[in-house]
This record gives C-alpha cells, sequence and structure tokens, in this order.
C-alpha cells in the first residue's frame, strides 16, 4: 500500500511538471454581452487582446499576453482575450483554442459569436490586432490598435498604460449609460492612442 501511495505520488508529480493545461475554451459572448461582462470586472484594471488565427501580428504579440497575466494578476489587472474569428468557422476556433492551450493562457477567453463585420463596427474596429484597456471604473481609456501602418503599438505601450492606471489614485466614478449599452466609446486622448 506504502510503495502504491508513493507511486502514485511520483506520477501526479511527474505529470504535474509536464505543464499539462488545464482545458481552455473560448466562450460564445455577443458584443452587448462582452460590455456587461467588462463591467462585471470592475474594480480591476481590464487588458482586452481583440484577436484572431488569421492575424499573424496578433499571434506574434500573444505570448507577451500571457507574461502580462502572470506580471499583473496580483495587482487587480484581470487579461482577457477576445477572438474575433468567423463564429462559424469551426476549424478556426479549434485551433484558436489548441493555440491558447499550448500558449498556457489561464485568463478568461471569449469568442465574439456574431456576425463579425457587424461586430467590428460595434467595437469601432478596422483592424487588429487592438488592445483595449479600461480602468477601474470600467472606462476605456486605450485603445492600442494597428491602425497607423507608420506607428504600431508595441508591448511596452501596453504597459506603459496599464502602469499609468495602476498609480492613478481610485476614484469612484459613475458610469454612464453610453458606456453601458452604448458603443464602447473612444478612450479619452493619450500619448498612447494609436
Amino acid at each position: 500500500m506504502k510503495k502504491c501511495c508513493i507511486l502514485l505520488g511520483a506520477l501526479l508529480t511527474f505529470f504535474g511538471n509536464m505543464g499539462l493545461a488545464t482545458p481552455i475554451s473560448l466562450q460564445p459572448i455577443s458584443v452587448e454581452q462582452l460590455r456587461e461582462q467588462l463591467l462585471a470586472y470592475r474594480p480591476d484594471i481590464i487588458v482586452a487582446d481583440l484577436w484572431a488565427s488569421w492575424c499573424t501580428p496578433c499571434i506574434k504579440r500573444f505570448p507577451h499576453m500571457v507574461a502580462l497575466h502572470k506580471k499583473y494578476q496580483r495587482r487587480h489587472v484581470r487579461i482577457i482575450s477576445v477572438n474575433l474569428d468567423d463564429h462559424n468557422d469551426r476549424e478556426s476556433l479549434q485551433w484558436a483554442e489548441r493555440f491558447l492551450m499550448q500558449q498556457n493562457a489561464t485568463f478568461d477567453h471569449y469568442r465574439i459569436d456574431e456576425n463579425l463585420m457587424d461586430a467590428f463596427a460595434k467595437l469601432s474596429l478596422t483592424s487588429i490586432p487592438a488592445v483595449l484597456i479600461f480602468d477601474r471604473s470600467g472606462i476605456e481609456r486605450y485603445r492600442l490598435t494597428s491602425n497607423n501602418p507608420s506607428r504600431q503599438f508595441t508591448e511596452t505601450d501596453v504597459e506603459t498604460a496599464i502602469e499609468v492606471l495602476l498609480n492613478e489614485q481610485t476614484t469612484e466614478q459613475s458610469i454612464t449609460s453610453t458606456h453601458v449599452s452604448g458603443a464602447i466609446p473612444p478612450p479619452a486622448t493619450s500619448a498612447l492612442h494609436h
């Protein structure tokens, strides 16, 4: 019996050290439900990475999101990923879930479950990758996009925005109906806004 327990413990340690990831899934969500979910995360700072399997720069940047999660998770910064693959393209969605598991991305993952063009319009996006950063009150403060080909946002831009928000004094602000039910508003002007 004692040998059996030792063997079982050794197997658990071995498999645990192999990095076997917990299954990761992309939770289907509409843009409106995403807005509600973002508000539910308050008072955390939210960093929403918008990406798709067909977006090579998104895939290249994703490991940085995983690193940010590890770095900031204890400081009330929540990283989430929002996949913008076609909601009817099962092969792309399965690839995306495998990719997330390979990245060991242990944070919340969503997939927009509506027409892709409508979703881009509702999110006021023209391209991805994009990172939307929300303050503790749920207000979008930074919108880092790839819209300007001569000035792409960097990992440093994302971290700088997070640090600025972490260093701000927490203030209670009410969320207006525009932030709750309207289109995700344009962010406040900042040096990081692209």
